[in-house]
């Protein structure tokens, strides 16, 4: 214990002081795409209280020392979470390899900070127990001055902000998106020079946090995500996915596992993807549960699903009460660079797509295509805010991609 803790004050001194088995799917018409058989629920686990932690088989108590590490100075990069987090040693060795390797190769500064402790209280006078998340958040990013901001957990853990737009046919509704923390003046653009991920466990454990910040640190030692491949899933490939009826699945297992960028058209929600139009419409393409057929942990992956409805939604199904599978976190834990999805199906701004295609060509971060894409619709056309806002990405925005392709 005492050589942890003096591994970890040295880091506070150094680096932050310096600033298978393959099932048959089943098609469904599209009003019933939520309840698929592959798409069943999962038992969200929960953390075992003090009382319950006495057994022989318990692990010895370890010293969350994140907290000691929390800063008001100046950070490239803020990590933020609450203390709903599921602590552990993985994760805390994690986030401290993360931290020690964006520093050593890119320089960047890396802050961690809970926004309801009584550190966040301290360091920056205020926390989320007072002024609520978003409010605390913003505080620290103007203290910080960070680019980057990666929240750690589900939004049990860290709220998703919403704000409330009329969307036409469908009312007064509102829209969920983790893009409004980046967005200080509340004038509903993406402040400039400003990013945000989310690296998500909706299980209730802490393993596709871990793997995600493991895949990330990754990809900073390599330089970044280099797109030499690409493999378009969906429309109008009929037969091109994970299905009883389709005859290209094995095809379309062997081309995911090797590609850099995988690109979803068609239908979608948080648990997958369905054809998109013609005599198969509702054809399975892909789904949750089948993703750990897939091997990413060699290419690592981007998958955009700007396309398909509110694929980078989180809603459950309380008529059945149950909680769905997340395609968006499961590509996470099974080693993806990120994933890009929308919250609320509403509209494709082409514009907003060929800004980003731009952005990744030039080897941009991730979080900055996003953001700028954004950004730059929006000012143009304020018309496209709420299409904007609505893609999140799940994944740590600030690795480095570029694309070598020049196919779309």
């Amino acid at each position: 214990m005492r050589k942890r803790n003096g591994l970890l004050e040295s880091l506070a001194a150094g680096v932050l002081a310096l600033v298978p088995t393959l099932g048959c799917v089943q098609e469904y018409p599209p009003e019933t795409l939520l309840s698929r058989e592959n798409s069943s629920a999962i038992e969200i686990s929960q953390t075992p209280s003090p009382q319950e932690n006495t057994s022989e088989t318990a692990e010895p108590e370890f010293y969350w020392a994140m907290n000691d590490l929390t800063s008001n100075s100046p950070a490239d990069i803020t990590i933020v979470t609450t203390s709903i987090i599921p602590r552990s040693l993985e994760l805390q060795d994690a986030i401290i390899n993360y931290q020690e390797t964006v520093f050593q190769i890119n320089g960047f500064t890396t802050n961690y900070v809970e926004l309801d402790s009584p550190e966040c209280k301290t360091k920056f006078g205020v926390n989320a127990l007072e002024m609520g998340e978003e409010r605390t958040l913003d505080r620290i990013i103007e203290t910080t001055g960070s680019k980057y901001i990666i929240l750690l957990g589900d939004e049990r853990t860290i709220l998703r902000p919403e704000r409330t737009f009329d969307l036409g046919r469908r009312g007064i509704s509102p829209v969920p998106s983790d893009s409004w923390y980046c967005d200080a003046n509340k004038d509903s653009i993406i402040d400039e020079g400003r990013s945000i991920g989310r690296i998500d466990d909706y299980t209730g454990s802490a393993e596709a946090i871990i793997t995600g910040l493991q895949t990330a640190t990754k990809l900073h030692k390599s330089n970044g995500l280099e797109i030499q491949n690409k493999v378009n899933a969906g429309t109008p490939r009929a037969n091109y996915g994970i299905c009883c009826g389709c005859t290209e699945q094995d095809k379309f297992i062997n081309d995911i596992s090797q590609t850099d960028l995988l690109s979803f058209a068609g239908h979608g929600d948080p648990s997958g993807f369905a054809q998109g139009y013609g005599e198969y419409e509702t054809r399975n393409i892909l789904f949750a549960g089948d993703i750990k057929l897939l091997n990413l942990q060699n290419h690592n992956p981007l998958v955009l699903a700007f396309g398909p409805c509110y694929a980078g939604a989180n809603f459950d199904r309380p008529d059945l009460d149950q909680i769905l599978r997340r395609s968006s976190i499961e590509f996470i834990r099974a080693g993806a660079t990120g994933f890009i999805g929308n919250t609320v199906a509403e509209g494709y701004s082409i514009k907003f797509k060929d800004l980003f295609d731009a952005s990744l060509r030039n080897g941009s971060a991730l979080g900055d295509a996003l953001s700028n894409a954004a950004r730059q619709t929006s000012l143009e056309n304020p018309d496209f805010i709420v299409t904007t806002h609505q893609y999140q990405l799940y994944g740590d925005p600030s690795v480095r991609v570029i694309d070598h392709t020049r196919n779309p």
